[in-house]
């Protein structure tokens, strides 16, 4: 297969990038009329059918209302990080726990609530055949009861 410039889709292509290349430059190119538009209510884009308001393009990137961004973390074995959503992420390693219940507290406290943490066990390097598990008993804002039957575990829980 051989790349053909002449082609429609490589057309319509170049025309995105150039929309493209005028939002960074904080302009909005008219894909139909090549002239520069105040803003991108009024710009357009030239489709096979025709052409429709820059807004009118589905997938294309918010520009006004940005992705999800972090406002704190903290790095490490054990940590977190609060995005501007509201969602909050933590994870974490609990050591030396051998067939026994252990209360994980969370680094920082979900505001509203936990709704999910996962815990994957270590295994010991004995080589031993046993039916290694960990069972989560409870679960809060604050900290998680598990029962944890191998050598620790690592842990990540997600909330709001």
């Amino acid at each position: 297969m051989s790349y053909n410039s002449d082609s429609p889709a490589n057309s319509v292509a170049e025309e995105i990038r150039e929309n493209f290349r005028a939002l960074k430059e904080d302009k909005i190119v008219a894909a139909d009329s090549a002239t520069t538009a105040d803003s991108a209510t009024t710009a357009t884009y030239a489709t096979s059918a025709g052409s429709v308001p820059w807004s009118g393009i589905t997938n294309a990137p918010d520009i006004a209302n940005a992705a999800d961004y972090v406002i704190t973390q903290s790095l490490g074995e054990n940590g977190y990080t609060k995005w501007a959503s509201g969602k909050i992420e933590q994870w974490g390693h609990i050591t030396d726990v051998v067939d026994s219940d252990s209360y994980l507290t969370f680094p920082i406290e979900f505001p509203t609530a936990c709704f999910s943490i996962v815990a994957t066990l270590n295994m010991d390097a004995t080589g031993n055949k046993y039916v290694y598990e960990t069972k989560i008993r409870s679960l809060s804002n604050t900290q998680a009861h598990l029962f944890i039957n191998g050598s620790g575990c690592y842990w990540y829980a997600i909330g709001y």
